[in-house]
């Protein structure tokens, strides 16, 4: 049966992880050669008396999570209060380690790129349960990795560590482990605004439980 096969496979082959590993490196040589491609173009422009500005991992609001990490909403200016605080929290506290004071962003590109590899497990994690086939999670996993907005996952942005809660919020509502739930929503929360959402998928598959 489906059930005992998957009971006879190891860790890594239920959890998919070669494939969520391609896939995250496949990602990230998409979007090195995306940068790379808009360098040269801007260096070919720069050379024919043009200017046509290019931005890096750490660019546009991976820049503002950077600066907030680094000089605290106070140092970064009014308008760095639009970005939730959990990410460069996270990153500030890491920096207090021996080696990596001052490291500041590559600590926050090595939090989201480790973060993408623990989104990717744990949405695979969402679709077993769910009960989705092989090849539907195969797909699933390149999907994740390779859709157009996926490139945020490869910057500094926010968005992997709160996929990665999101879905771990998921998994603990749908495995009625509900203080795992709380805890990924709230922090999910922390991490960007429509995580607060993840309150209502919550409350809907904890009601479903009620003797009503």
């Amino acid at each position: 049966s489906r059930r005992s096969r998957q009971h006879r496979l190891s860790w890594s082959e239920r959890w998919y992880l070669r494939e969520v590993l391609v896939a995250w490196i496949a990602a990230r040589v998409v979007v090195g050669a995306a940068l790379a491609l808009t360098r040269f173009i801007s260096q070919t422009v720069s050379d024919e008396g043009g200017s046509l500005p290019t931005t890096d991992l750490l660019g546009w609001d991976a820049g503002w999570y950077f600066n907030i990490a680094e000089n605290g909403y106070e140092g970064a200016g009014d308008e760095s209060r639009r970005f939730f605080p959990l990410l460069p929290m996270l990153v500030r506290l890491l920096t207090v380690l021996p080696g990596l004071g001052g490291q500041a962003g590559s600590v926050q590109l090595v939090v989201v790129n480790l973060a993408a590899i623990g989104f990717a497990l744990a949405v695979v994690g969402v679709a077993r349960l769910e009960g989705f086939g092989d090849e539907a999670i195969r797909r699933l996993i390149w999907l994740t990795a390779l859709a157009p907005p996926a490139f945020v996952l490869v910057m500094g942005y926010s968005e992997a560590l709160a996929g990665l809660l999101a879905a771990i919020a998921f998994l603990g509502a749908r495995t009625r482990r509900w203080e795992l739930a709380a805890v990924a929503a709230l922090l999910s929360g922390l991490c960007r605004p429509l995580g607060l959402l993840l309150a209502v998928p919550i409350a809907v598959e904890a009601a479903r439980g009620l003797p009503l």
